[in-house]
């Protein structure tokens, strides 16, 4: 599933809370990473091979590391701007998946700011794994939220039935076949798009919906043995995603992203990304683009 990785780092303390977890990914097929830096085109400009040595030289721990954890490991620095060289990294190296830190306000030293994570998420072709990193009351380092969940303990997946959420759906199957514990299929009925003409019809739309979910639901248990919840909210997508993140015990996201070029994300465009931004435990981006 997620054979080949790439980590996007900085050499920053907070970065070793996304080498960490790298293990997790285990279960999905994880086998080789390739950690990348990007650094300041002006500074390799002025200082070309002292400023390659010694990036390559801090990430030489991080790749002890992730070699002592079992990966094959190569590492990638070259200058440019990570929003749009990560992606393109990822698509030279062949890589299944991209792994992304976030920072919390309450963190300095961020790895990536908000800017350069949703460029990557414009940019990429790639599914995209963004990890929520905290700070850790005891220690004062970074760690990811949630820690104690297990990646395959809870998949929630948000879906609006576009071509985008079928490929993300693709992944969710790939989660149970490889024994994922519990699935959450999530559909929410926009209040914005329905209350001022369609309200009336919000019990055909449940039905029609409902039927939708099961024939999901019906495909999940035909190959694997996870517990199925259905759900139907009405509401704000965003409101009610995150309200079942903060209230349950899921371990990831899986939703769709459209990305860019479209005009009218219905759902899981501008969803998709403050999703991405606000939730508190990793996020799976599938992009609609190849």
């Amino acid at each position: 599933m997620f054979s080949k990785i790439l980590i996007a780092t900085d050499s920053s303390p907070s970065s070793w809370a996304v080498i960490d977890y790298a293990k997790t990914l285990y279960p999905l097929g994880a086998k080789e990473v390739v950690l990348a830096q990007c650094f300041s085109i002006r500074e390799h400009v002025a200082f070309p091979d002292q400023i390659k040595t010694y990036v390559e030289g801090s990430l030489r721990q991080q790749k002890r590391s992730l070699e002592k954890q079992g990966f094959r490991t190569t590492v990638i620095a070259e200058p440019g701007l990570p929003g749009s060289r990560i992606p393109l990294i990822a698509q030279e190296q062949n890589c299944s998946l991209i792994i992304v830190g976030s920072h919390g306000h309450n963190l300095t030293g961020e790895i990536f700011l908000g800017g350069t994570v949703t460029e990557i998420i414009h940019q990429a072709t790639k599914p995209i794994l963004i990890i929520h990193l905290k700070v850790d009351e005891e220690t004062g380092g970074a760690v990811h939220m949630r820690k104690d969940k297990d990646l395959m303990h809870h998949i929630l997946y948000a879906t609006d039935f576009s071509d985008c959420s079928v490929k993300a759906f693709d992944y969710v199957s790939q989660f149970v076949k490889r024994s994922a514990l519990h699935v959450t299929l999530l559909h929410v009925q926009d209040k914005t798009r329905l209350s001022t003409h369609l309200v009336g019809r919000l019990d055909e739309f449940n039905e029609i919906d409902r039927k939708r979910l099961e024939l999901l639901e019906e495909h999940l248990k035909a190959i694997g043995n996870a517990h199925i919840d259905v759900e139907i909210p009405y509401g704000l997508p965003i409101d009610e995603i995150l309200k079942r993140v903060k209230t349950g015990d899921a371990s990831v996201v899986v939703i769709g992203s459209h990305g860019r070029g479209f005009i009218n994300e219905l759902f899981l465009g501008s969803v998709s990304h403050n999703v991405a931004r606000h939730c508190e435990v990793p996020v799976l981006l599938i992009p609609g683009k190849n």
